[in-house]
């Protein structure tokens, strides 16, 4: 990976579950050549009207999705009347899908009704937020819209929108997608923060509180990039003192992190442990998330939404970059070794160079984790 370019080597080595890499090299080998085959978009500089029908373009992880949130909030706030439709994958749509105030209807990739549909339907606008693949962009090509807007993050990206936006690599990511709606949204003064961007039901809140009584704090287990897991003991060093500062501590994550998890209980046999792992819905994540006190955790979806739904986290980052995805703000700690192969994911594509050992999240001290919580 050079100069953040993606190539083939990169695609194939690169760490992730195989249905994602799949899809990724099927981008790479037939988004291509269809990317240079197709026409170029005539270059349109129009504003939009303040009433229209925009379809946002979203695939990727739950990261992603979740720093839209705070866009899909302000453009609901400007016309509440607008049609706001997403056009996602099955892994992300669930952030789509719990926020139905702010998104009118949420298409899947996976379905071809839903495809179908889409080539009926005629847009004002078609935003792909895609920072690199061209299977979107090519999805907002053949889409009817009015306008298409997308990053100029490659020379064939560019030539497949009525208008490109620049991309900066090294930007916080909600600054480029604020970048790329500003023509819609206007001049902003500030970065929004996905802080509280994400709603959850009264009946959603009062399934927590009772699912978990007293205080707690919540650890991530769970990403699809092995190399960014905590270890078994690190987390099981965590845990002790996290008990005598709160009344359960919490095991989050998907079914890839369930077998972590049963092996951490294993170890540790207490009733105020709670493994979670596998076991809730994205919604009822977000619940318990916004219950506890605190969240400690690596770079991941779940690390995301713990901000979306206004709960301090601890972020560990390693093969992560924490420039672009860090949270921000007063309320979070990050921590990261800052070590010369770090970061080596550019583009969703984690390819690193140490061989396994994994020293930027295997190296961190969990000494120094709980000196930023604990009393001394």
């Amino acid at each position: 990976m050079i100069n953040n370019r993606i190539k083939l080597s990169d695609v194939l080595l690169a760490s992730g579950p195989w249905k994602t890499k799949m899809i990724k090299l099927c981008d790479h080998l037939l988004g291509t050549p269809i990317a240079l085959a197709v026409p170029p978009k005539t270059p349109k500089h129009n504003s939009l009207p303040p009433s229209s029908r925009i379809l946002i373009i979203r695939p990727g992880g739950m990261g992603d999705a979740i720093f839209l949130l705070p866009i899909l909030k302000a453009l609901r706030q400007q016309d509440p009347k607008r049609i706001i439709n997403v056009l996602c994958e099955s892994r992300n749509a669930a952030i789509f899908l719990s926020q139905p105030h702010l998104v009118n209807h949420t298409y899947l990739y996976s379905s071809l009704t839903d495809l179908r549909t889409l080539i009926k339907n005629s847009y004002d606008i078609v935003v792909d937020t895609e920072q690199w693949h061209y299977f979107s962009s090519l999805a907002g090509y053949f889409i009817n819209s009015h306008q298409t807007v997308g990053f100029a993050s490659r020379p064939l990206r560019k030539k497949l929108f009525h208008k490109a936006i620049n991309y900066d690599p090294s930007a916080y990511e909600l600054e480029n997608f604020i970048n790329l709606f500003k023509d819609i949204l206007g001049a902003t003064t500030s970065t929004p923060s996905i802080d509280n961007s994400f709603s959850l039901s009264e009946d959603m809140q009062s399934w927590a509180n009772n699912m978990i009584q007293g205080t707690s704090c919540a650890i991530s287990l769970g990403t699809h990039i092995p190399e960014r897991r905590l270890t078994p003991q690190q987390v099981t060093a965590l845990i002790g003192p996290l008990l005598t500062q709160h009344n359960h501590v919490l095991l989050l994550g998907g079914p890839d992190a369930m077998s972590l998890a049963k092996n951490i209980t294993q170890e540790i046999d207490d009733q105020r442990l709670l493994n979670f792992t596998g076991k809730t819905s994205l919604i009822q994540t977000a619940a318990l998330l916004q219950k506890s006190n605190l969240v400690i955790g690596s770079d991941s979806g779940i690390l995301h939404l713990s901000c979306a739904v206004g709960t301090k986290t601890i972020a560990l980052f390693g093969p992560g970059n924490t420039q672009k995805w860090a949270p921000r703000g007063e309320k979070h700690i990050v921590l990261h070794l800052n070590l010369p192969c770090s970061p080596c994911t550019f583009f969703g594509y984690t390819v690193p160079v140490c061989h396994g050992s994994c020293a930027c999240m295997r190296n961190i001290d969990t000494k120094e984790i709980l000196g930023k919580i604990l009393p001394c």
